[in-house]
């Protein structure tokens, strides 16, 4: 089922990715880590594309330059280069990914509905807040207090984005 296969490759890969990042060498400068992975991603896409059924041709890549390809790039260096930053600065490997993904979800959810027509029920979007409110609760997300209290309160993130997998899109 490419439901469950298409979540499991994105856990899989997000688990891997975080690991990754946390051990970027220190001394590496942070955009030279990620020409090095970029470069390596590109050669493991040149492989896939034609196993996966794909065609790479000069007219197909030309075609996707638009302002979300150009958006996509620009969001992918800010992410890495921001866990690499993050990780640098102190803070620990579930809390970052914790916060950075349920503070995401608080503001997809706003984009969602107001871009995309899909579903946000405002009486549950408090609890999509959680999770930035477990930093504002917390103080400092470094304290291993400030830490629990902000992963439990992300923790009920999950129920919003559950419950709002199920419901029908519908603003109200």
């Amino acid at each position: 089922n490419a439901f469950v296969y298409s979540m499991v490759l994105v856990i899989a890969a997000q688990s891997l990715y975080q690991l990754a990042m946390k051990e970027v060498p220190s001394g590496a400068h942070p955009l030279n880590a990620l020409i090095v992975a970029y470069g390596i991603a590109i050669a493991v896409c040149l492989v896939l594309s034609p196993l996966l059924g794909s065609t790479v041709t000069p007219t197909a890549l030309r075609r996707l330059l638009t302002w979300p390809t150009l958006m996509l790039a620009l969001s992918v260096v800010g992410i890495e280069m921001g866990y690499i930053l993050a990780y640098r600065a102190g803070w620990k490997i579930g809390m970052t990914y914790a916060f950075a993904s349920g503070a995401t979800v608080a503001i997809l959810a706003v984009f969602g509905a107001l871009y995309f027509g899909e579903y946000l029920d405002l009486k549950k979007m408090p609890r999509a807040c959680f999770c930035v409110g477990g930093w504002l609760v917390g103080g400092d997300l470094r304290s291993s207090v400030s830490m629990r209290v902000a992963a439990l309160l992300y923790c009920l993130t999950f129920v919003v984005q559950f419950e709002a997998a199920q419901s029908p899109l519908v603003i109200g």
